[in-house]
């Protein structure tokens, strides 16, 4: 008698995602003709800003203490020990171990967390490795809560937190020895830009470390541009943002940087993302009321049918500004 084959794991869960097939369709036609609304505008980048902080400042900080105060999706697997993780604040702090492990940060490192957000994450970087952080955010209601966090840790002398763009970051060149971002990558217009900014701060020899949400492989067929449309709306992300990893590392390349290393941890965190947060529904509902709930339930639900069909990536990635530049 033949035995039942398990199916393998990035195909668990798929069958679910055909019956969002419609609704996205239909929102990713919505989103692509409001999308085409943002072009011709004078001041897009300024624009682009006040998009990102209406999204997070109505829609997080007023709930700043839902997963510990982390925004992200967090590494749900301990690359040490290949133990996965199950309660999304230990998987939150496991992806910042995992950063800063990858470009060796220590209590020396002259080190600039960007896109920091309500600073959690500097709370928890201290504490395990006794660093200085220089912590920079967009929004001012970030910085306001994230200093309330520092103050309540007692390391408020350890972690200077101030509000400002990462496209045009207030500091002098070669000032840091290390460079961070989790996540914000996508939300900035541009990343690249972004990305010279790190060059011209960083000193020479120094590192960086990004946790990005990517495209495994683009396709431009129409299908996917209204997908990536859809996205980009939703998320307020850039769409110049919206390229696959190799371009990714090919862009990276251009602005100088060298040692670039990238890991694609989809499946480690999408599909666990999506079921904790499922779980927290209830709790969620009681401060967001019914339509944010449910809406975020079925926005995590598109991420982790996109993660399974292998079309978005999360990556982990690491690159060096040469000694010379």
């Amino acid at each position: 008698m033949a035995k039942n084959t398990p199916k393998p794991q990035a195909s668990q869960g798929r069958g679910f995602s055909w019956c969002l097939s419609f609704f996205v369709l239909i929102v990713a036609i919505v989103a692509y003709f409001t999308g085409l609304l943002d072009y011709g505008i004078e001041n897009y980048e300024e624009f682009h800003h006040e998009r990102v902080k209406n999204f997070y400042g109505q829609i997080l900080v007023d709930f700043h203490e839902y997963h510990g105060g982390y925004l992200t999706f967090g590494l749900w697997r301990n690359y040490t020990s290949n133990e996965k993780i199950t309660k999304f604040e230990d998987a939150a702090e496991n992806l910042y171990y995992e950063l800063a492990t990858r470009f060796n940060l220590t209590k020396d490192s002259k080190f600039l967390d960007v896109a920091c957000g309500m600073a959690t994450q500097d709370v928890y970087l201290v504490k395990k490795f006794g660093c200085n952080i220089t912590a920079v955010d967009l929004l001012e209601k970030h910085v306001a809560i994230g200093k309330q966090h520092l103050v309540k840790a007692g390391i408020q002398d350890k972690v200077k937190l101030l509000q400002a763009s990462a496209t045009n970051l207030p500091f002098a060149n070669e000032s840091f020895s290390h460079v961070m971002c989790a996540e914000g990558g996508p939300h900035m217009h541009t990343r690249e830009q972004f990305w010279r900014e790190t060059m011209r701060v960083l000193q020479p020899g120094g590192v960086f470390a990004f946790s990005e949400s990517t495209l495994q492989k683009r396709t431009d067929s129409w299908l996917a541009q209204l997908s990536y449309r859809m996205a980009s709306y939703l998320w307020r992300c850039s769409v110049d943002n919206i390229y696959d990893n190799e371009e990714y590392i090919r862009k990276l390349q251009q602005i100088g940087f060298t040692d670039i290393q990238l890991k694609s941890c989809n499946l480690d965190v999408y599909p666990d993302y999506q079921l904790s947060s499922w779980e927290d529904r209830a709790q969620l509902y009681k401060v967001r009321g019914y339509l944010t709930t449910w809406g975020g339930a079925f926005i995590d639900l598109i991420l982790r049918a996109y993660s399974e069909y292998e079309v978005i990536d999360y990556v982990l990635v690491t690159g060096k500004k040469p000694p010379n530049a």
